[in-house]
């Protein structure tokens, strides 16, 4: 039950970096912490409905707190790796804009980063 839960999370998340990607103009920057606080939502939200449906497993004090937090780290960790993922392909993007722009600016247009971001190889400047 737990691998579903996990698996259930990180396509949420992956769907809901996917939406953040589309509509970015119309919360960053200033509500970028709405998107934090709806993610770590859904993410406590899972938990606790796998709690409720799956129930508690026979243990007790330290044990069963080990156990529940257990549940939320591979939650957080099932949710969060898509959302790291797609900030990753953010900054690169970013980064190879920046290059791109200083090769301009300078005449010279850095033609392995452009075409290592379309996944192609450089052609050389005539």
């Amino acid at each position: 039950m737990d691998l579903l839960l996990y698996l259930a999370l990180a396509l949420l998340a992956s769907a809901y970096a996917a939406l953040l990607q589309r509509i970015q103009r119309l919360y960053d920057p200033d509500f970028t912490w709405l998107t934090v606080v709806v993610g770590v939502g859904f993410t406590l939200a899972g938990v606790a409905l796998r709690l409720v449906v799956g129930g508690l497993p026979p243990l007790s004090g330290k044990a069963l707190a080990w156990w529940v937090v257990g549940r939320y780290a591979g939650a957080f960790l099932a949710s969060g790796l898509p959302i790291i993922g797609w900030q990753l392909w953010q900054l690169r993007r970013r980064l190879a804009d920046i290059i791109r722009y200083l090769g301009e600016e300078h005449g010279q247009p850095d033609t392995e980063a452009v075409a290592e971001e379309r996944g192609g190889r450089p052609t050389p400047n005539p």
